[in-house]
């Protein structure tokens, strides 16, 4: 029997929101999670093709009838508002209402939620407003650690975040075996693994809205190191959004050591951060893997 071909897009707009090497990361990570999907004992009934999407050919193209995954990566959120607004929004926001999937990594992140506040005060970095797509019901505020710089890692981070009971679960029902091999996904253990952040956000208020009284909100990560005066830990959400879902990231959970050292070879800080990131990097890849089959079986599911 033939399989269908669905597509993941990843977008990219030659470096002006989308940095180029997070869409190039985030491109190899989403390639080896669909070769981990496709080989896994029971695998959906598609399969799957990692590709970009412009601008240009999000607001033109017919993408929403081959297309079960949607990816905003990291960079800068503005130029999305700037090339996205109205329309493509729209587009955005129509496809996961109809059973789509959406994937928010850092800037795409703040981008899927209703607003965002981005170093608030701040006379030279300050990026506030609201924001279109909405999925997430509330603030996406960060930056979440200091020393943020725009086209710099100097404010890179090997972030600790705690796995919640939400993200235990979605894990060991997308891959029970390996789950079971690794003995940590168990029900009565916590995973703790750390995660490359730059610039990201927590997720402010997850939990306030329910929609046939179930909530419209999971949190499947939290932040374990920042200062106590901070007012939410979210670190990743899971947002329901009329029949799809999207996943939104303050962490580039998508991004391994490997990736990181080969795209920035040179960088003395990432280097200094490599030791702590590498212990973590089971657990990133089956996080990652599993949150991506989620996202694929949910639209195969729901979108219509």
């Amino acid at each position: 029997m033939k399989m269908s071909m669905k597509r993941i897009l990843v977008y990219t707009d030659g470096g002006h929101g989308a940095s180029l090497s997070h869409v190039a990361m985030t491109l190899a990570s989403l390639k080896r999670a669909v070769f981990n999907i496709h080989e896994h004992p029971n695998p959906p009934p598609a399969r799957f093709l990692v590709d970009t999407i412009t601008p240009e050919e999000l607001l033109r193209d017919n993408w929403t009838h081959s297309c079960s995954l949607i990816v905003m990566p990291g960079g800068r959120d503005l130029p999305y508002v700037a090339r996205l607004r109205g329309v493509g929004n729209q587009r955005i926001k129509d496809f996961v209402q109809n059973g789509g999937s959406y994937l928010g990594l850092c800037a795409g992140g703040y981008y899927g939620a209703a607003a965002v506040e981005f170093a608030k005060g701040d006379p030279v970095l300050e990026v506030t407003g609201p924001r279109e797509l909405g999925f997430f019901p509330g603030v996406a505020r960060g930056p979440v650690s200091p020393g943020f710089q725009y086209r710099s890692n100097a404010g890179g981070k090997a972030c600790l975040v705690r796995l919640t009971p939400h993200a235990l679960s979605l894990v060991r029902a997308m891959f029970p075996d390996e789950t079971k091999s690794m003995g940590a996904w168990e029900p009565d253990h916590s995973v703790v693994a750390r995660f490359y952040l730059n610039g990201g956000c927590s997720f402010v208020s997850p939990d306030t809205r329910t929609a046939a009284g179930k909530p419209t909100v999971d949190v499947l990560g939290e932040y374990l190191d920042l200062d106590d005066g901070y007012d939410s830990f979210a670190a990743v959400v899971k947002c329901r959004a009329g029949r799809g879902v999207a996943v939104l990231s303050g962490v580039h959970f998508e991004t391994s050591p490997s990736m990181l050292s080969t795209e920035f070879h040179n960088d003395a800080h990432i280097s200094k951060l490599l030791p702590e990131l590498v212990p973590s990097e089971p657990y990133r890849e089956l996080l990652f893997s599993s949150i991506v089959k989620y996202l694929l079986e949910s639209a195969l599911f729901n979108l219509k």
